[in-house]
């Protein structure tokens, strides 16, 4: 399992395995090692775009303060929206969910994942926030919908 490798090679396999693997940031990158099988064909390569696109987006999502801040100013004119998120507490949540932190890979199909990946490993996380606020914009009346 690449997962497991990858918590054995950055020194934070802990002992309670099971567990280990059930945390947000064992799923996030399980998640990203998911989608990364359907599109590179070595494990090895596999791994490594893996644990480095991880790296990168760690301290990003680490900062769930920035996160939401960013999201709100991203869609602070559509008022209605916004209060609905924050009604819900969906905006806070969101900053800390699978979505970000395993960079849409849950989400998206491969091929889109593979464009949108190739973006953020150049240096722009902010791409994320903006494709969180294009899809809350595209399906803004089903949010709404929601209680």
């Amino acid at each position: 399992n690449i997962t497991l490798v990858w918590l054995l090679n950055c020194n934070r396999l802990k002992f309670e395995v099971t567990r280990q693997l059930k945390e947000l940031e064992s799923q996030s990158f399980r998640l990203i090692v998911e989608a990364l099988c359907q599109v590179l064909t070595e494990d090895e390569e596999v791994f490594w775009v893996a644990q480095n696109t991880f790296a990168f987006l760690n301290p990003y999502t680490s900062d769930k303060m920035a996160t939401t801040d960013s999201l709100y100013k991203l869609i602070k004119d559509d008022t209605e929206l916004l209060e609905h998120l924050q009604d819900y507490s969906l905006l806070q949540n969101i900053s800390s969910s699978y979505i970000i932190t395993s960079a849409f890979s849950s989400v998206l199909q491969p091929h889109l994942l593979a464009r949108l990946l190739d973006k953020v490993v150049a240096g722009s996380y902010t791409v994320l926030l903006y494709t969180l606020a294009a899809f809350f914009f595209t399906f803004r009346t089903e949010i709404m919908k929601m209680r």
